[in-house]
């Protein structure tokens, strides 16, 4: 797959979505903490009319009701609140609706943690008063003969997510596979993962279900192997994922995508809410003020959520934060009743026989004390500061720190096909950061390509740099390398003449310089430009020298007429003779567009590695980032690992090989559609026995998880 949905996306995505459907861990019953304990005990006055009490008797309320008006009328009373969840940083937004509740209305709340079914049973024997629950499970309660109302929400977005443990990285493969569900398929988790597998194509009837009691066992059984993958939460990985590192867990299928639902709703039997005015209107007003707390202080939110939740860690609790709040919205300011979001969910139920009949919003779901809330606390504005939270998608320090846990210390042994010149400056820079930010011990050794591919063989060199014609080549003599990163990116070499020859014609029945292998981006350039005039090797006198320095040499020397080049060698060149003493008779990157470096090494060692192989991908990019800040920085570090390039020189070099050919994307050197037809051409001149597929030799995903932790710019 070019581009696997990660779970390190996940963790940039790390949703912990609050626990609703079939996604509950039994628990005895909690209590949120309360900062305020009611002191007053008053009975509720009664009311044979209570559809008709304060709050006012229109739609619209008079302004003069508060927030005091309704503790007057309730509080002391008692009310039992059953969850489907267990505390984790989703349901944060319910424990704190709690604390509003109690501080704001005097209310005696008992907060319960139960199954969805046993929540269910419990409402309907009056055991609990207020439940939260996914509408779609509360629609299939109604459908089985309950007379449930939804009269407010908590949490809106559907984050649940079919995952798998790497190398698993596609819905496809679980066909036939043992595949974790919840014990009923009619909740949010069950609808959710039936409609990731019609995604595909499939149904559940198309791979080997395993029921588990909810998405803590199916998440086990997938961490375990138990299963080859199942229904889970970006929430449930966060941990996990920080544990064992980013690219452990694969995403499958995002349930806020492909199964779009309202997450949890407040509910209750409606002759409860219908006697309950004034409490049903307390819920919507604390669930609101949370909504608005939660977007106010990230590291007073986290605290919280670590209080009513023992088990999380600061670390992934501003994961959570960024992605709950900041991607995904999960606690929307206005309100998480939203009319379109809550017929999909209903339609889907019916899709999926969850329902026994087609289900309208307006039987299920009342809007009255959303919109009586609004009237009290106003409508606000989404912070916009907490918007752009999910933009960094993840707390990149936080991530690298954990991947140095557990490499710091360990060697690598890295090889480059060239020598130290301006084109080889992010190779060097990316050695920097892998010794900085990874605390690894790098040798980092300049080899010719043959002698490197052979080290790399041989195991003295563990990672090289190398054209991807260069290991495609390889690839087909019988070694077993995989690419895993790039470096830099365009095919900056070159066919140069010194001055006055001029074009490729005059190249005919010449001496022209080439390198010892015609397999490599050097030989299939030169061959690319000769096609380019209709003219072949045979066309010309072929001088096969050991590297493009040497070819080089060979055309200021005169020993040859033209040969391989590159910009950057002719830089200091032109400056010592001046402008027109050499002329570039075919440019690479037209003629003979292929990436010019990837990171490669044994396919045994990337899947030994894969925090190595993520290092050097995260390293790349940010050397490819720091290359833009700062031209004087970038020209003082080149001279420094290349102690004949003058500040002349790489002045120039800078602004051809940065700003010119964007040698060095900010977003990564491995493009799909470049190294396809890198292949292209290998297969075109023999360098290869057969056509190979960039999927064969490269893999992206440790790209992916690079821009996933650092973003995309």
């Amino acid at each position: 797959m070019r581009h696997t949905r990660l779970l390190a996306l996940l963790l940039g995505f790390a949703l912990l979505v609050a626990a609703c459907g079939a996604d509950e861990e039994p628990a005895a019953t909690t209590q949120a903490p309360t900062t305020t304990q009611a002191t007053q005990a008053t009975e509720a006055p009664a009311d044979d009319t209570p559809t008709e009490t304060a709050p006012a008797d229109d739609a619209m309320m008079d302004e003069a009701e508060t927030i005091a008006d309704i503790r007057s009328r309730i509080e002391g009373q008692s009310v039992v609140v059953g969850s489907s969840g267990f505390p984790n940083a989703s349901l944060t937004g319910a424990f704190r609706t709690m604390d509003f509740l109690r501080d704001d209305f005097g209310l005696d709340v008992e907060f319960r943690l139960l199954d969805s079914d046993p929540l269910v049973a419990a409402t309907i024997a009056g055991e609990v008063d207020v439940g939260q629950l996914s509408l779609a499970g509360m629609a299939n309660a109604v459908s089985a003969g309950s007379d449930f109302l939804a009269f407010g929400g908590d949490d809106q977005k559907n984050s649940f997510i079919i995952a798998a443990k790497a190398p698993v990285s596609s819905m496809e493969e679980l066909r036939g596979q043992p595949v974790a569900a919840t014990q009923s398929l009619n909740q949010i988790t069950g609808q959710t993962l039936q409609k990731c597998l019609a995604d595909v194509g499939m149904t559940v009837d198309d791979v080997q279900l395993v029921r588990l009691a909810h998405t803590g066992e199916a998440t086990q059984a997938i961490s375990s192997g138990q299963v080859v993958g199942g229904i889970s939460a970006t929430w449930r990985l966060t941990q996990l994922t920080l544990n064992e590192g980013v690219g452990a867990y694969n995403m499958l299928c995002a349930g806020w995508e492909a199964a779009p639902q309202i997450s949890s709703v407040w509910y209750a039997e409606r002759a409860w809410v219908e006697a309950n005015p004034d409490m049903a209107l307390a819920f919507n007003i604390a669930s609101l003020k949370s909504a608005r707390w939660a977007q106010e202080d990230k590291q007073r939110w986290i605290e919280y959520a670590m209080s009513v939740n023992d088990r999380l860690t600061p670390e992934a609790a501003s994961l959570d934060y960024d992605s709950l709040l900041g991607e995904l919205d999960m606690w929307p300011v206005n309100g998480s009743l939203d009319y379109d979001l809550l017929q999909t969910t209903l339609d889907t139920s019916f899709e999926f026989e969850a329902v026994d009949r087609e289900y309208t919003v307006e039987e299920l779901v009342t809007f009255e004390f959303q919109d009586k809330a609004l009237e009290i606390l106003g409508t606000a504005e989404r912070n916009p500061d907490i918007s752009m939270a999910g933009d960094a998608m993840m707390d990149a320090d936080a991530v690298i720190a954990d991947i140095r846990s557990r490499i710091e210390g360990q060697s690598v042994v890295v090889g480059s096909s060239g020598f130290p010149n301006a084109s080889l400056t992010g190779a060097f820079r990316t050695m920097d950061f892998l010794r900085d930010d990874f605390g690894l011990d790098v040798e980092f050794r300049l080899l010719d390509s043959d002698p490197l591919v052979a080290a790399t063989i041989a195991g003295e060199v563990d990672v090289g740099q190398l054209s991807l014609a260069g290991m495609a080549n390889a690839v087909s003599a019988g070694s077993d390398f995989l690419a895993f990163g790039g470096d830099d990116q365009k095919n900056s070499f070159i066919i140069a003449a010194k001055a006055p020859v001029s074009s490729m014609e005059e190249l005919r029945g010449q001496p022209v310089a080439a390198t010892q292998s015609l397999n490599q981006i050097t030989g299939q350039t030169l061959q690319k430009c000769l096609a380019d005039v209709g003219m072949t090797v045979d066309d010309v006198q072929l001088v096969r020298l050991a590297h493009t320095g040497e070819a080089t040499q060979a055309i200021t020397s005169g020993q040859v007429v033209g040969g391989i080049s590159a910009t950057w060698r002719l830089t200091q060149l032109t400056i010592n003779e001046g402008e027109g003493a050499y002329n570039m008779l075919c440019a690479g990157w037209e003629s003979n567009p292929q990436i010019s470096s990837v990171w490669y090494a044994e396919r045994a060692w990337v899947e030994a590695n894969p925090d190595m192989a993520l290092a050097f991908n995260i390293a790349s990019l940010k050397s490819a980032r720091w290359a833009q800040e700062d031209k004087q920085q970038w020209i003082e570090y080149a001279m420094s690992v290349n102690e004949r390039l003058t500040a002349e020189a790489a002045a120039i070099d800078y602004d051809g090989l940065i700003h010119e050919l964007d040698m060095w994307p900010v977003n990564g050197s491995l493009d799909y559609d470049l190294m396809q037809t890198t292949l292209d051409t290998s297969l075109e001149f023999e360098a290869v026995d057969r056509a190979y597929t960039v999927e064969e030799l490269v893999t992206f995903e440790f790209q992916d998880q690079a821009l996933d932790i650092l973003g995309r710019r």
